[in-house]
């Protein structure tokens, strides 16, 4: 079923992510997972999670991952790329399939004339703020041997920066993740990576895919686009491309994860209110804000349900739809690409509305408030679930009748 975090909140399995994917979940501010009495339809009564409306939430591992490297692995040209930078002569960028990493293609970087200390391949279109710290990786194969790194140089602002990471000798046939952490000291630069060959060789040649520029300290979990390593440690055979980026398209930035640009997605669980409240409020937000975010409400002081892909911009809302007393089943799918989301209320549509707003990137999820102490759930919620697609609307149906329990 697509699933990409299931998290019973129940008295037998708690915070273990049932979905296969093995992703981490922490009880934050004191709170007790499981053993809320109330038991769900169709299901024996394991308990429930009771938020407390104060200091209680729930963080994950399920990041937003976004690259913010136009035309990363080649897949269709080789367009803001070009092959350069420390001189030389005889130089060609070419598309080849022959040797991948990400998706089909790859790309050849030649100087066939040589001469230069440094030559490499770069992309000049990419802009990054002052003060913030990121990462470029990028999988390289030399066909002829040679000494290889990254070099990142930002131009604008109050001057430039140009550093380099650590050296790899390969030889020829050999491949290795090249990468460099840089913190940006000037205002809106220009990030242009570089995965050079060093020295002075007769000619240079040498194959690049799966470039990544993310906003981190560290390289990203991308090595060889068959596989990643899960947050457990444990290696996971992924040849479709979880590990690849693939799933958004390449030709502008690209994103993975849970709220990802350019897909749908699916939200769903149980809530139920404590008393007569109005307010259940977060039922998910994001733990570590990077500008904008993404965030879902119960309540909010009236009885609607309002949901912000982008909470620095425009939200949607549906009124009138929260049950008065006991459990009752929601889920929300949103539809990026179409531009509209549908909410559903034990199992019955509340309507499809238009939201054009993007999702906000580089989010970690977090269940039952937006972030620590902010718009707190205060409530019982049990058995949250993502899937990374579309659910019909008797699929979604099909999940309230029959309880909690998921095949």
């Amino acid at each position: 079923m697509s699933l990409g975090i299931y998290l019973p909140l129940d008295s037998e399995f708690g915070l273990t992510d049932l979905s296969g994917n093995g992703r981490t979940a922490t009880a934050q501010g004191g709170l007790t997972v499981g053993g809320a009495a109330g038991a769900l339809a169709g299901d024996q009564d394991m308990g429930a999670t009771d938020f407390d409306g104060a200091n209680d939430y729930i963080s994950t591992n399920y990041t937003t991952r976004r690259n913010y490297c136009p035309n990363p692995s080649f897949e269709t040209n080789t367009t803001g790329w070009l092959m350069g930078w420390g001189g030389g002569s005889g130089l060609t960028l070419t598309r080849t399939s022959d040797w991948a990493r990400t998706g089909a293609w790859s790309c050849r970087c030649q100087a066939t004339g040589g001469g230069a200390a440094y030559v490499g391949a770069y992309h000049a279109n990419i802009t990054i703020s002052a003060g913030s710290t990121h990462t470029v990786s990028a999988r390289v194969r030399s066909r002829n041997g040679g000494t290889y790194s990254m070099l990142v140089y930002l131009s604008g602002g109050s001057g430039d920066q140009a550093t380099a990471g650590a050296s790899v000798v390969l030889a020829a046939g050999e491949e290795a993740t090249i990468s460099h952490t840089i913190t940006s000291i000037n205002g809106n630069t220009l990030l242009i990576p570089i995965p050079r060959a060093e020295g002075t060789p007769a000619t240079i040649d040498f194959d690049l895919d799966a470039v990544l520029v993310e906003r981190a300290a560290t390289v990203g979990n991308y090595f060889d686009g068959s596989g990643y390593f899960n947050s457990a440690g444990v290696w996971v055979s992924d040849p479709g491309g979880h590990s690849g980026w693939l799933g958004t398209a390449h030709a502008t930035q690209s994103d993975k994860g849970v709220f990802a640009n350019g897909t749908t997605r699916t939200f769903t669980g149980w809530a139920r209110k404590d008393g007569a409240a109005l307010d259940l409020d977060s039922v998910f937000g994001n733990v570590n804000t990077h500008g904008g975010y993404s965030l879902l409400r119960f309540g909010d002081g009236s009885n609607k349900v309002s949901f912000w892909s982008d909470a620095s911009a425009g939200g949607v809302t549906w009124t009138g739809v929260i049950p008065a007393s006991g459990w009752f089943h929601w889920a929300l799918v949103f539809d990026e690409v179409a531009n509209n989301a549908t909410l559903y209320i034990d199992g019955i549509s509340q309507g499809t509305v238009s939201q054009t707003v993007q999702y906000a990137g580089g989010q970690d999820l977090a269940l039952g408030a937006h972030s620590a102490n902010t718009w707190p759930w205060d409530g019982q919620m049990a058995h949250f679930t993502v899937f990374e697609r579309g659910l019909t609307a008797d699929e979604i149906l099909r999940l309230y009748r029959a309880g909690t329990r998921f095949s």
